[in-house]
């Protein structure tokens, strides 16, 4: 999620049933019009994270918000192959998950500087889903139902962030009845992060992949040192 002052971004774990894992939250704090902030946020792209069984992973892809300081974003993603970072926009009009990415124009100043690959995201088809995973419970016997959410101890801003916004009906000037997603906690970049997380897996296809694909992937990662076994 990008801001004036800031990056924010959620690292998320996924398991097989569209289960998930919130690895960590961060704020990178800088000018988003400044490269040296956008750098740091390509270093995680490096970053490894070690299982408790030793299995080391990158993140597989990264969605990055272009709604501000939209050139800037843009910029950023045009440094990867959109396999491995994609641009997004919410759109809360749209009735479906996202449309087929678009190939977009890059301006600045009215001059053409680039292209991008952009996905248009049904941001409220998200929020829906999320919020149905997080009205879950454990199953009597102590497994996690599909889509279950796990967290880490976090304060209480986190949570009220994640859950910030509320769908309302209202009437529109025809007096028809909508349904339109409002603010109840002013801080809602929790939300956003998982919702854009969401959609980076959707991208890929996790909800989609067959315990083959599964095991190929865990199969490519590699073991840390002290987990691996000792040569005899």
């Amino acid at each position: 999620d990008v801001q004036k002052d800031r990056l924010e971004f959620e690292i998320v774990g996924w398991v097989k049933g569209m289960k998930t894992y919130s690895i960590d939250y961060r704020t990178i704090l800088g000018d988003t019009t400044k490269k040296e902030t956008w750098d740091r946020l390509a270093a995680v792209l490096n970053e490894r994270f070690t299982r408790t069984d030793g299995l080391e992973m990158t993140i597989k892809v990264m969605a990055v918000d272009t709604g501000y300081n939209t050139h800037y974003a843009y910029d950023f993603c045009r440094r990867f192959d959109p396999s491995r970072v994609i641009a997004i926009k919410g759109q809360e009009s749209l009735q479906v998950p996202f449309n087929s990415p678009t190939t977009v124009d890059i301006r600045m100043d009215g001059r053409k500087t680039g292209r991008v690959r952009l996905l248009n995201l049904g941001v409220g088809i998200f929020k829906q889903r999320l919020y149905g995973y997080l009205k879950q419970t454990l199953n009597e016997d102590g497994t996690a139902p599909d889509g279950y959410c796990w967290f880490p101890r976090r304060d209480s801003h986190y949570f009220k962030g994640l859950t910030a916004e509320k769908l309302t009906a209202i009437k529109d000037k025809k007096g028809y009845l909508k349904y339109v997603w409002e603010k109840k906690f002013e801080r809602n970049e929790p939300l956003d992060t998982r919702v854009y997380a969401m959609a980076a897996a959707a991208y890929i296809g996790v909800d989609r992949w067959t315990e083959e694909v599964w095991d190929s992937l865990i199969n490519s990662y590699e073991r840390s040192e002290e987990e691996k076994p000792m040569e005899r």
